[in-house]
């Protein structure tokens, strides 16, 4: 892999604006511009979107084949825009990420470090086990979703036997950000539980950039 020589190639130049559509992370992502010594920008896909693995949702989730994306960019004199398109809905999302001209490495905005803020749960947020889908292994809990400055990416979930509050299952959740629109509340299903067993579930927000809510959304409930 020649990986690293390009980047040691391109290093020294923070003017260089490089494009690169082979992840097909959605644009709705902040994560898809970064900037360290040069700009990295991820194009998306106008064919299906990847949003990563380890998820419930799946690499591929439901509708992901509908969703099309892609940049236009615009050069000024002292800066380049890039605007981001869903194809499929024809509209913008999110807002135009502003490069400046000169570029200056010391000035970048689009750093891992932009964001520190936590995402929340909003006191009219709620929580339930959706009794009639729960089976011997199996719970599906419905929550309202959290807010964040950016965008809430995901969801940590742990599941501790209510009893003896050992933690047996931790999952992760998609907040189908990729979805248009995005859904104000999710149902999710939690598989490989035990029979006629009590559970406490424990669910926490997470932003693109790893922030953790501080509250978590917590409900009891018991398989069949």
């Amino acid at each position: 892999m020649n990986e690293q020589l390009l980047y040691n190639t391109l290093k020294p130049y923070p003017q260089v604006i490089t494009f690169s559509g082979h992840t097909h992370h959605p644009l709705d992502d902040p994560r898809t511009i970064f900037q360290r010594d040069f700009t990295s920008l991820a194009t998306s896909s106008v064919r299906y979107i990847w949003p990563g693995a380890g998820y419930l949702q799946g690499e591929l989730p439901p509708g992901y084949r509908d969703v099309s994306q892609g940049l236009l960019v615009e050069v000024y004199n002292r800066k380049v825009v890039v605007k981001r398109r869903d194809f499929h809905a024809n509209k913008w999302t999110g807002e135009a990420w502003e490069i400046n001209i000169p570029a200056d490495a010391k000035k970048f905005h689009y750093t891992n470090e932009r964001d520190l803020v936590k995402p929340i749960f909003l006191p009219s947020s709620t929580i339930s086990v959706i009794q009639e889908k729960a089976s011997s292994n199996q719970l599906y809990i419905q929550f309202t979703q959290a807010v964040d400055n950016l965008m809430v990416h995901s969801y940590r979930i742990t599941v501790k036997n209510k009893e003896t509050g050992e933690v047996v299952k931790t999952y992760n959740a998609f907040s189908q950000y990729y979805s248009d629109p995005v859904p104000d509340v999710l149902s999710l299903p939690l598989s490989g539980l035990q029979s006629h067993t009590a559970y406490q579930i424990e669910v926490a927000a997470v932003d693109a950039f790893d922030n953790q809510s501080d509250q978590k959304l917590i409900i009891e409930g018991s398989t069949k």
